[in-house]
Parts: C-alpha cells; structure tokens; sequence
C-alpha cells in the first residue's frame, strides 16, 4: 500500500523459544498504536525534539511528500496529531553567479535536528 503511517511500540515482551528450538535468535512481542497518518507516502527517517513548551515534535523525511512535521502529539491531549508538510521543495543559490535555483526534493531520507540551535537537517538522495 502507498499509505505511510506514524507507529509507536510500547510494552515490549520477549517471546519464549520452544525447548527444541536450536536458533540463537531472540524475539519479541509489542504493543503497536498508531499515532498518525502521514498521508500517501514512504517516510525512511525520523528525528525528535521539543518546542519552547517542551512538547514533542516528530520531523519525518518521505520520499514522495519531503519533509513533514508531526505536532500535537501529547498522550493527555484529546486533539489528534497534527501532519504538516514542511518542505516539497528549497531554493538553493550558485555559489559562483549569485544565480537562485529551485529544486524539487526527489528522495528525502534522512533528518536530524541541531541539539542547540534547533536547526532541521535532511538529506535528499
């Protein structure tokens, strides 16, 4: 499905192997909730900060949308997550003519965002 959705794992349980069983593997059950739908799209990263409130921002990169932005994501708040999109294209100018250039972003996969200044970071493959 084309559908990208925001999950959240909590209560995270091992998985007793059977006895037999001879795999060095270790498994595990959780449970899942889906916290947002982020629309049509294929979001392959994600990063966390705060808001001068200290709430909870989600910057997701997606490689059909760009880069959103999830808010309103407090557990005590009755309102639902809020999904924006942040950025679909940028403006770049030529370091040698001044020149402005706009480019589309093709295949956002990656974000962080700078600890002291707060600054969001993406890559655009």
């Amino acid at each position: 499905t084309e559908e990208a959705n925001l999950v959240s794992l909590t209560d995270f349980q091992p998985i007793q192997k059977p006895q037999s069983s001879t795999a060095q593997s270790s498994h595990v059950s959780a449970k899942a909730t889906l916290v947002a739908d982020l629309g049509v799209g294929r979001p392959l990263g994600a990063a966390f900060t705060k808001d001068k409130d200290n709430n909870t921002i989600i910057y997701v990169t997606d490689t059909l949308a760009g880069l959103l932005r999830v808010t309103n994501l407090n557990p005590n708040d009755s309102s639902k997550p809020r999904v924006e999109l942040v950025a679909s294209s940028f403006q770049e100018t030529n370091g040698i003519t001044g020149q402005k250039i706009s480019r589309r972003i093709l295949f956002a996969d990656d974000v962080d965002v700078g600890p002291i200044t707060g600054h969001v970071y993406f890559s655009d493959a």
